[in-house]
């Protein structure tokens, strides 16, 4: 697998098939649910120097997706502008959103006095770290990457506007820009491919996964959604394959797909909904039975979590209005209500 900055223009080009170039690389999952926070104390090393390293092509991937994604979502101007540049200077997105991310990074370094990124994952190996501190810290750099993207459409503009390609913005003339402003060359990094319904994961190698984690790292994986999927997007809102071949539970239980329904359930922004949904339909699996108390449930889950990871636990009695907050009608399409004062309930599944 490449990590690669670059967008993969043919030679023959022409401003309507430029989102066909760029929607393949916003399939890799580039969310604020997916961050790469286990690699925030690296990212600026990782962002500066290319290495032949699964982290390195995890924060390669992720970001060039989002790259890809203010090009054919953001707030230009003009997008039949955008795109005409795009076509005539072969502009790589993918390096101009490296290059600003880099530079507020280092500003960001700079004005804090730290030597790198704080931690931002409450990980098991470092029980001391601070839930609350290890928030703070999420929220400036999100600050500071929201603000780099901003400069990156605004570069985007320029450049849809330019009739000059020698005009210098931030210290570098237009073409630069367009050329990717210094993007690193591409690195070949091996990695293992685990398909699945709608789409794959990459994962390190097993030599490169276990040096990791003897030095105490984490591994996380890279999620790709399938260039074939149709309607398992929370992109889309398309209609959900198979709707009337009964229940369907896809990616983890990111999208579930309910008997009758047009579209699938999405329950990609709600990592700790799905985490509860996954230990509930598990323990009535193995039961054999539907109906469920909350208190019973909550118990459960929350044993899975020692004191230093805490944060993790599932602490709110009201399972529909808290943890399935903005997904009450997806809760009621997954559950029948018995008792909502006892916290009674029945999965239809």
């Amino acid at each position: 697998m490449s990590a690669d900055w670059s967008i993969p223009y043919p030679t023959h080009l022409d401003e309507s098939r430029v989102p066909e170039i760029l929607r393949p690389l916003t399939h890799v999952e580039h969310s604020w649910d997916v961050f790469p926070w286990y690699l925030t104390s690296r990212l600026v090393g990782l962002l500066e120097k290319p290495e032949p390293c699964f982290e390195y092509l995890h924060v390669t991937m992720y970001f060039r997706a989002r790259a890809a994604m203010l090009a054919l979502t953001g707030d230009v101007l003009d997008r039949k502008e955008l795109f005409a540049s795009f076509c005539r200077h072969r502009v790589q997105v993918g390096g101009i959103y490296r290059a600003h991310l880099l530079h507020y990074l280092r500003v960001y370094l700079k004005r804090r006095n730290f030597v790198q990124l704080p931690e931002c994952e409450q990980a098991e190996f470092d029980p001391l770290l601070d839930p609350q501190q290890v928030e703070a810290s999420r929220e400036s750099i999100r600050r500071v990457v929201t603000f780099s993207e901003a400069e990156c459409i605004n570069t985007l503009n320029i450049i849809s506007l330019a009739t000059d390609m020698t005009e210098v913005i931030c210290l570098r003339p237009l073409e630069s820009w367009a050329e990717g402003a210094e993007r690193p060359v591409s690195v070949r990094v091996p990695s293992q491919t685990c398909p699945h319904e709608v789409g794959h994961e990459l994962a390190p190698v097993r030599d490169e996964a276990r040096e990791a984690l003897r030095a105490r790292r984490s591994v996380r994986k890279i999620s790709v959604r399938s260039h074939r999927e149709r309607g398992i997007s929370d992109l889309t809102g398309q209609k959900a394959e198979g709707s009337g071949a009964g229940w369907k539970v896809v990616g983890d239980y990111r999208m579930i797909m309910v008997p009758g329904q047009s579209k699938a359930i999405n329950l990609a922004r709600k990592p700790k909904a799905r985490a509860v949904l996954r230990l509930i339909h598990t323990r009535l699996v193995e039961s054999g039975k539907k109906d469920f108390l909350t208190e019973e449930m909550r118990d459960a889950f929350n044993a899975q979590f020692s004191e230093d990871v805490a944060q993790r636990r599932w602490m709110s009695d009201r399972i529909r209005e808290d943890l399935f907050r903005g997904k009450e009608r997806e809760f009621d399409l997954l559950f029948e209500t018995l008792d909502k004062a006892a916290g009674w309930y029945r999965m239809r599944a």
